[in-house]
């Protein structure tokens, strides 16, 4: 996380190193690095990105690297994260709903709106902020 904020405030060392976490072997610190990258990368991340998705099979971590896909803008994450809205995990389900507003994944509001009846607190939470920021104009 303090690659994080380094990286937001310039340092030259920080997204770098941050690029070679979403590599590393261990499903965690990857799905970490993604997360990061959805918020400080750019488009030049998506094919790291797009190999992270396709190197792991837990659901989670997948799902961390298909919303940092929709995060900066590409087509498929934005329909695996509109998908991962009726995932069976709720964490999957959380954090699509968490990301859909970083991508500005539109297509995700009639699911979203369903999202509102959830039967977890948090999905419910995150769903209405996404929907809110979705109705937003773009910063």
């Amino acid at each position: 996380m303090a690659a994080a904020a380094l990286s937001r405030f310039g340092d030259a060392e920080a997204l770098p190193f941050i690029r070679e976490q979403v590599g590393v072997a261990d499903g965690e610190t990857a799905r970490t690095a993604a997360w990061i990258l959805a918020r400080v990368g750019d488009a030049s991340d998506i094919p790291a990105l797009r190999a992270g998705r396709d190197r792991y099979d837990e659901p989670l971590t997948k799902a961390y690297f298909q919303h940092a896909l929709a995060a900066l803008g590409d087509a498929e994450g934005k329909a695996a994260l509109v998908r991962n809205l009726g995932h069976e995990d709720p964490a999957v389900r959380v954090y699509a709903a968490e990301f859909a507003p970083d991508g500005r994944v539109v297509a995700a509001r009639e699911t979203l709106i369903a999202r509102l009846d959830d039967e977890v607190p948090d999905i419910r939470i995150r769903a209405a902020h996404a929907l809110l920021a979705l109705s937003m104009p773009k910063k």
